[in-house]
Protein backbone atom coordinates (compact mmCIF):
# COMPACT_ATOMS: atom_id res chain seq x y z
CA UNK A 1 0.00 0.00 0.00
CA UNK A 2 1.52 3.65 -0.87
CA UNK A 3 1.74 6.35 1.30
CA UNK A 4 -0.55 8.12 -0.62
CA UNK A 5 -3.30 5.53 0.01
CA UNK A 6 -2.51 5.29 3.62
CA UNK A 7 -3.06 8.84 4.13
CA UNK A 8 -6.45 8.33 2.62
CA UNK A 9 -7.74 5.73 4.49
CA UNK A 10 -6.65 7.96 7.98
CA UNK A 11 -8.64 10.50 6.64
CA UNK A 12 -11.55 8.55 5.63
CA UNK A 13 -11.58 7.14 9.09
CA UNK A 14 -11.34 10.44 10.76
CA UNK A 15 -14.29 12.04 8.60
CA UNK A 16 -16.02 8.94 9.53
CA UNK A 17 -15.56 9.57 12.90
CA UNK A 18 -16.00 12.95 13.09
CA UNK A 19 -19.38 12.50 11.22
CA UNK A 20 -20.37 9.98 14.10
CA UNK A 21 -19.03 12.90 16.87
CA UNK A 22 -21.44 15.47 15.24
CA UNK A 23 -23.89 13.09 14.85
CA UNK A 24 -23.28 12.13 18.47
CA UNK A 25 -23.64 15.47 19.57
CA UNK A 26 -26.73 16.73 17.47
CA UNK A 27 -28.84 13.89 19.29
CA UNK A 28 -27.51 15.34 22.34
CA UNK A 29 -28.66 19.00 21.13
CA UNK A 30 -32.08 17.15 20.01
CA UNK A 31 -32.17 15.51 23.75
CA UNK A 32 -31.07 18.72 25.85
CA UNK A 33 -33.42 20.83 23.35
CA UNK A 34 -36.90 18.41 24.54
CA UNK A 35 -35.50 18.78 27.90
CA UNK A 36 -35.64 22.57 27.96
CA UNK A 37 -39.26 22.64 25.99
CA UNK A 38 -40.53 20.12 28.80
CA UNK A 39 -39.40 22.37 31.32
CA UNK A 40 -40.27 25.49 29.94
CA UNK A 41 -43.99 23.81 29.07
CA UNK A 42 -44.14 22.90 33.15
CA UNK A 43 -42.97 26.46 34.05
CA UNK A 44 -45.54 27.91 31.87
CA UNK A 45 -48.28 25.66 33.11
CA UNK A 46 -46.82 26.27 37.08
CA UNK A 47 -47.33 30.17 36.11
CA UNK A 48 -50.70 29.80 34.70
CA UNK A 49 -51.54 28.38 37.68
CA UNK A 50 -50.63 30.89 39.65
CA UNK A 51 -52.07 33.56 37.84
CA UNK A 52 -55.33 31.44 37.80
CA UNK A 53 -55.14 31.48 41.43
CA UNK A 54 -54.50 35.08 41.95
CA UNK A 55 -57.44 35.73 39.41
CA UNK A 56 -59.71 33.65 41.39
CA UNK A 57 -58.82 34.92 44.93
CA UNK A 58 -59.08 38.89 43.12
CA UNK A 59 -62.61 37.89 42.07
CA UNK A 60 -63.32 36.54 45.64
CA UNK A 61 -62.17 39.50 47.24
CA UNK A 62 -64.44 42.11 44.75
CA UNK A 63 -67.07 39.68 45.82
CA UNK A 64 -66.83 40.20 49.33
CA UNK A 65 -66.17 44.19 48.73
CA UNK A 66 -68.96 44.19 46.73
CA UNK A 67 -71.72 42.23 49.36
CA UNK A 68 -70.00 44.33 52.09
CA UNK A 69 -70.79 47.60 50.86
CA UNK A 70 -74.21 46.72 49.76
CA UNK A 71 -74.98 45.37 53.29
CA UNK A 72 -73.40 48.21 55.05
CA UNK A 73 -75.57 50.75 52.99
CA UNK A 74 -79.01 48.78 53.37
CA UNK A 75 -78.20 48.30 57.10
CA UNK A 76 -77.61 52.11 57.64
CA UNK A 77 -80.61 53.26 55.33
CA UNK A 78 -82.73 50.87 57.78
CA UNK A 79 -81.77 52.29 61.09
CA UNK A 80 -82.33 56.19 59.68
CA UNK A 81 -86.02 55.17 58.47
CA UNK A 82 -86.47 53.40 62.27
CA UNK A 83 -84.87 56.98 63.69
CA UNK A 84 -86.69 59.20 61.72
CA UNK A 85 -90.06 57.77 61.80
CA UNK A 86 -90.14 56.61 58.24
CA UNK A 87 -90.80 52.83 58.53
CA UNK A 88 -94.54 53.16 57.34
CA UNK A 89 -93.47 55.27 54.14
CA UNK A 90 -90.48 53.33 52.85
CA UNK A 91 -88.04 50.64 53.56
CA UNK A 92 -84.55 49.77 52.81
CA UNK A 93 -85.30 47.47 50.05
CA UNK A 94 -87.08 49.92 48.24
CA UNK A 95 -84.36 52.64 48.53
CA UNK A 96 -81.96 50.28 47.65
CA UNK A 97 -83.88 49.73 44.26
CA UNK A 98 -84.72 53.05 43.89
CA UNK A 99 -81.00 54.23 43.71
CA UNK A 100 -79.68 50.55 41.49
CA UNK A 101 -82.74 52.48 38.97
CA UNK A 102 -81.38 55.89 38.97
CA UNK A 103 -77.56 54.59 38.90
CA UNK A 104 -78.93 52.60 35.92
CA UNK A 105 -79.98 55.75 34.10
CA UNK A 106 -77.10 57.93 34.96
CA UNK A 107 -73.45 58.21 35.50
CA UNK A 108 -73.83 57.89 39.05
CA UNK A 109 -72.83 54.62 41.41
CA UNK A 110 -75.76 53.04 43.16
CA UNK A 111 -74.09 53.60 46.83
CA UNK A 112 -72.89 56.80 46.24
CA UNK A 113 -76.55 57.59 45.26
CA UNK A 114 -77.64 55.12 48.45
CA UNK A 115 -75.13 57.65 50.84
CA UNK A 116 -77.20 60.82 49.11
CA UNK A 117 -80.45 58.90 50.17
CA UNK A 118 -79.04 58.69 53.43
CA UNK A 119 -78.27 62.04 53.84
CA UNK A 120 -81.46 63.42 52.81
CA UNK A 121 -83.33 61.39 55.37
CA UNK A 122 -82.16 63.04 58.22
CA UNK A 123 -83.97 66.61 56.94
CA UNK A 124 -86.89 65.72 58.29
CA UNK A 125 -88.83 68.55 56.85
CA UNK A 126 -88.60 66.88 53.42
CA UNK A 127 -91.14 64.25 52.75
CA UNK A 128 -90.76 60.84 51.82
CA UNK A 129 -92.86 60.88 48.98
CA UNK A 130 -90.71 63.59 47.05
CA UNK A 131 -86.94 61.68 47.91
CA UNK A 132 -86.67 60.62 44.38
CA UNK A 133 -87.62 63.86 43.12
CA UNK A 134 -84.98 65.40 44.98
CA UNK A 135 -82.48 62.30 44.86
CA UNK A 136 -82.31 63.03 40.82
CA UNK A 137 -82.16 67.20 41.08
CA UNK A 138 -79.09 66.59 43.35
CA UNK A 139 -77.80 64.41 40.87
CA UNK A 140 -78.23 67.18 37.91
CA UNK A 141 -76.87 70.01 40.25
CA UNK A 142 -73.61 67.46 40.94
CA UNK A 143 -73.50 66.97 36.89
CA UNK A 144 -73.14 70.58 36.07
CA UNK A 145 -71.00 71.63 39.01
CA UNK A 146 -68.61 69.19 39.49
CA UNK A 147 -69.60 68.79 43.12
CA UNK A 148 -70.04 65.51 44.68
CA UNK A 149 -73.27 64.41 44.66
CA UNK A 150 -73.17 64.05 48.72
CA UNK A 151 -71.92 67.65 48.84
CA UNK A 152 -74.93 68.23 46.12
CA UNK A 153 -77.90 66.88 47.99
CA UNK A 154 -76.45 68.51 51.10
CA UNK A 155 -77.15 71.97 49.72
CA UNK A 156 -80.33 71.15 47.98
CA UNK A 157 -81.64 69.74 51.44
CA UNK A 158 -80.53 72.38 53.42
CA UNK A 159 -82.64 74.88 50.94
CA UNK A 160 -85.55 72.75 50.91
CA UNK A 161 -85.60 72.54 54.75
CA UNK A 162 -85.17 76.03 55.13
CA UNK A 163 -86.35 77.46 51.59
CA UNK A 164 -86.11 81.28 52.41
CA UNK A 165 -82.01 80.95 54.08
CA UNK A 166 -81.66 78.09 50.90
CA UNK A 167 -82.49 80.57 48.07
CA UNK A 168 -79.87 82.86 49.36
CA UNK A 169 -76.87 79.43 49.68
CA UNK A 170 -77.97 78.29 46.11
CA UNK A 171 -77.60 81.83 44.60
CA UNK A 172 -73.59 81.19 45.73
CA UNK A 173 -73.43 78.40 43.41
CA UNK A 174 -74.81 79.81 40.76
CA UNK A 175 -78.56 79.10 41.03
CA UNK A 176 -80.63 82.01 39.68
CA UNK A 177 -84.10 83.29 41.44
CA UNK A 178 -86.23 85.98 39.56
CA UNK A 179 -87.53 88.41 42.31
CA UNK A 180 -91.18 87.00 41.45
CA UNK A 181 -90.25 83.58 42.68
CA UNK A 182 -88.55 84.39 45.99
CA UNK A 183 -91.71 85.95 46.39
CA UNK A 184 -93.56 83.53 45.93
CA UNK A 185 -91.55 81.19 47.57
CA UNK A 186 -91.17 83.52 50.84
CA UNK A 187 -95.32 83.78 50.83
CA UNK A 188 -95.59 80.13 50.55
CA UNK A 189 -93.17 79.61 53.88
CA UNK A 190 -95.06 83.00 55.69
CA UNK A 191 -98.64 80.88 54.80
CA UNK A 192 -96.80 77.67 56.67
CA UNK A 193 -97.21 75.61 53.17
CA UNK A 194 -93.55 74.80 53.18
CA UNK A 195 -93.82 71.61 50.86
CA UNK A 196 -95.21 74.21 48.32
CA UNK A 197 -92.71 76.12 48.55
CA UNK A 198 -90.16 72.84 49.05
CA UNK A 199 -92.02 71.98 45.61
CA UNK A 200 -91.57 75.35 43.76
CA UNK A 201 -88.10 75.51 44.44
CA UNK A 202 -87.67 71.67 42.91
CA UNK A 203 -89.60 73.26 39.44
CA UNK A 204 -87.36 76.50 39.05
CA UNK A 205 -84.18 73.88 39.41
CA UNK A 206 -85.63 71.85 37.07
CA UNK A 207 -86.04 74.71 34.69
CA UNK A 208 -82.25 75.21 34.85
CA UNK A 209 -81.02 71.72 35.06
CA UNK A 210 -83.77 68.99 35.20
CA UNK A 211 -82.42 65.91 33.06
CA UNK A 212 -79.07 66.84 32.95
CA UNK A 213 -77.43 63.35 34.61
CA UNK A 214 -79.66 61.36 32.59
CA UNK A 215 -78.91 62.74 29.01
CA UNK A 216 -74.94 62.43 29.55
CA UNK A 217 -75.25 59.00 30.33
CA UNK A 218 -76.66 58.31 26.57
CA UNK A 219 -73.64 57.93 24.76
CA UNK A 220 -70.48 55.59 25.06
CA UNK A 221 -70.07 56.62 28.64
CA UNK A 222 -73.53 55.39 29.60
CA UNK A 223 -72.72 52.01 28.39
CA UNK A 224 -69.36 51.45 29.61
CA UNK A 225 -70.76 52.65 33.08
CA UNK A 226 -74.04 50.29 32.36
CA UNK A 227 -71.80 47.51 31.64
CA UNK A 228 -69.81 48.13 34.99
CA UNK A 229 -73.31 48.38 36.98
CA UNK A 230 -74.28 44.91 35.52
CA UNK A 231 -71.44 43.47 36.60
CA UNK A 232 -71.17 44.35 39.71
CA UNK A 233 -74.91 43.35 39.98
CA UNK A 234 -73.76 40.21 39.25
CA UNK A 235 -70.87 39.89 41.60
CA UNK A 236 -73.71 40.58 44.24
CA UNK A 237 -75.85 37.90 43.17
CA UNK A 238 -73.42 35.75 43.41
CA UNK A 239 -72.23 36.78 46.78
CA UNK A 240 -76.06 36.56 47.84
CA UNK A 241 -76.53 32.97 46.19
CA UNK A 242 -73.46 31.90 47.87
CA UNK A 243 -74.31 33.01 51.16
CA UNK A 244 -71.01 34.23 51.39
CA UNK A 245 -71.74 36.92 53.96
CA UNK A 246 -73.71 34.79 56.08
CA UNK A 247 -70.49 32.07 56.18
CA UNK A 248 -67.58 34.66 57.00
CA UNK A 249 -70.06 36.61 59.43
CA UNK A 250 -70.84 33.59 61.35
CA UNK A 251 -66.59 32.60 61.19
CA UNK A 252 -65.44 36.36 62.00
CA UNK A 253 -67.50 36.34 64.98
CA UNK A 254 -66.54 32.56 66.21
CA UNK A 255 -63.20 33.50 65.61
CA UNK A 256 -62.79 36.71 67.84
CA UNK A 257 -65.19 34.58 70.48
CA UNK A 258 -62.01 32.49 70.85
CA UNK A 259 -59.30 35.26 70.72
CA UNK A 260 -61.83 36.76 73.57
CA UNK A 261 -62.42 33.50 75.47
CA UNK A 262 -57.93 32.94 75.09
CA UNK A 263 -57.72 36.91 76.28
CA UNK A 264 -60.08 35.69 79.36
CA UNK A 265 -58.36 33.28 80.03
CA UNK A 266 -54.46 34.54 79.82
CA UNK A 267 -55.80 37.42 82.42
CA UNK A 268 -57.29 34.83 84.99
CA UNK A 269 -53.73 33.19 85.27
CA UNK A 270 -54.93 29.81 84.37
CA UNK A 271 -52.78 29.38 81.66
CA UNK A 272 -49.76 29.64 83.69
CA UNK A 273 -51.19 26.96 86.27
CA UNK A 274 -51.93 24.37 82.97
CA UNK A 275 -48.11 25.13 82.04
CA UNK A 276 -46.89 24.04 85.20
CA UNK A 277 -49.45 20.83 85.49
CA UNK A 278 -48.38 20.04 82.41
CA UNK A 279 -44.49 20.43 83.29
CA UNK A 280 -44.84 18.80 86.54
CA UNK A 281 -46.74 15.59 84.72
CA UNK A 282 -44.09 15.18 82.22
CA UNK A 283 -41.58 15.74 85.61
CA UNK A 284 -43.87 12.22 86.95
CA UNK A 285 -43.68 10.42 83.40
CA UNK A 286 -39.87 11.08 83.32
CA UNK A 287 -39.16 9.48 86.42
CA UNK A 288 -41.57 6.34 85.97
CA UNK A 289 -39.66 5.90 82.89
CA UNK A 290 -36.28 6.50 84.95
CA UNK A 291 -37.83 3.89 87.49
CA UNK A 292 -38.15 1.20 85.17
CA UNK A 293 -34.96 1.26 83.01
CA UNK A 294 -33.49 1.20 86.60
CA UNK A 295 -35.78 -2.20 87.31
CA UNK A 296 -34.46 -3.93 83.88
CA UNK A 297 -30.39 -2.58 84.70
CA UNK A 298 -31.15 -4.42 88.20
CA UNK A 299 -32.29 -7.39 86.67
CA UNK A 300 -29.63 -7.31 83.81
CA UNK A 301 -26.96 -7.26 86.23
CA UNK A 302 -28.66 -10.20 89.07
CA UNK A 303 -28.44 -12.23 86.00
CA UNK A 304 -25.05 -11.68 84.85
CA UNK A 305 -23.17 -11.69 88.86
CA UNK A 306 -25.53 -15.08 89.22
CA UNK A 307 -23.52 -16.02 85.64
CA UNK A 308 -20.17 -14.82 87.42
CA UNK A 309 -20.65 -16.67 90.34
CA UNK A 310 -22.06 -19.35 90.37
CA UNK A 311 -20.51 -20.77 87.19
CA UNK A 312 -23.51 -20.72 85.49
CA UNK A 313 -23.63 -22.10 81.94
CA UNK A 314 -24.03 -20.05 78.75
CA UNK A 315 -27.79 -21.78 78.25
CA UNK A 316 -28.58 -21.40 81.95
CA UNK A 317 -27.93 -17.42 81.74
CA UNK A 318 -30.03 -17.08 78.87
CA UNK A 319 -32.57 -18.69 80.40
CA UNK A 320 -32.73 -17.31 83.89
CA UNK A 321 -31.79 -14.31 81.99
CA UNK A 322 -35.41 -14.68 79.66
CA UNK A 323 -37.10 -16.17 82.65
CA UNK A 324 -36.31 -13.05 85.10
CA UNK A 325 -35.74 -10.55 82.80
CA UNK A 326 -38.87 -10.63 80.15
CA UNK A 327 -41.52 -10.50 82.93
CA UNK A 328 -39.99 -7.33 84.63
CA UNK A 329 -39.48 -5.97 81.16
CA UNK A 330 -43.08 -6.15 80.51
CA UNK A 331 -44.51 -5.14 83.59
CA UNK A 332 -41.70 -1.86 82.95
CA UNK A 333 -43.25 -1.23 79.63
CA UNK A 334 -47.04 -1.78 81.10
CA UNK A 335 -45.75 0.98 83.86
CA UNK A 336 -44.48 3.40 80.57
CA UNK A 337 -47.71 2.58 78.72
CA UNK A 338 -49.90 3.45 81.70
CA UNK A 339 -47.85 6.41 82.53
CA UNK A 340 -48.31 7.89 78.94
CA UNK A 341 -51.94 7.23 78.20
CA UNK A 342 -52.57 8.84 81.94
CA UNK A 343 -50.46 12.01 80.67
CA UNK A 344 -52.97 12.35 77.65
CA UNK A 345 -55.59 11.48 79.78
CA UNK A 346 -54.74 14.84 81.90
CA UNK A 347 -53.25 16.59 79.22
CA UNK A 348 -56.73 16.30 77.39
CA UNK A 349 -58.47 17.17 81.23
CA UNK A 350 -56.34 20.58 81.34
CA UNK A 351 -57.02 21.64 77.74
CA UNK A 352 -60.68 21.12 78.30
CA UNK A 353 -60.67 22.71 81.41
CA UNK A 354 -58.84 26.14 79.99
CA UNK A 355 -61.52 25.79 76.79
CA UNK A 356 -64.69 26.01 78.89
CA UNK A 357 -63.54 28.21 81.68
CA UNK A 358 -63.01 25.87 84.50
CA UNK A 359 -60.62 26.11 87.14
CA UNK A 360 -57.98 22.69 86.52
CA UNK A 361 -57.24 22.73 89.42
CA UNK A 362 -60.85 21.10 90.53
CA UNK A 363 -60.52 18.34 88.08
CA UNK A 364 -57.64 16.14 89.96
CA UNK A 365 -57.60 15.19 93.71
CA UNK A 366 -55.02 12.23 92.96
CA UNK A 367 -51.52 14.10 92.99
CA UNK A 368 -49.47 11.24 92.07
CA UNK A 369 -46.16 12.87 92.69
CA UNK A 370 -46.52 13.22 96.19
Amino acid sequence: MTVSRIALAIDSRQVRQAKTDLDTMQRSGVRAESTVAGLGRRLLALGAGVMTVRALAGQFQSLVHEGELLQRNLLRTDQLITATGRSAETSAGRMHEQARQLARATLQSTEGIMESQQILMSFRNIGTESFQRVTEMAMDLSTVTGQNLTGSMTMLAKALEDPVRGMSNMRRVGVSFTESQEDLIKGLVAAGREMEAQSEILTILEGQYGGVARREAEGLAGAQDTLRQALQESRIALYEWLQVGEGLTDWYRAAAAQLDSFRDVLASGQIDYYLQAISHEFEWLWESADEAMTLINGVMQSSFKSWQTDGTTAVGFIGGAFRDFVPNVRAAVQLAVVAIAELADKARAYGSAIAGYLDPRTWFSDDRRS
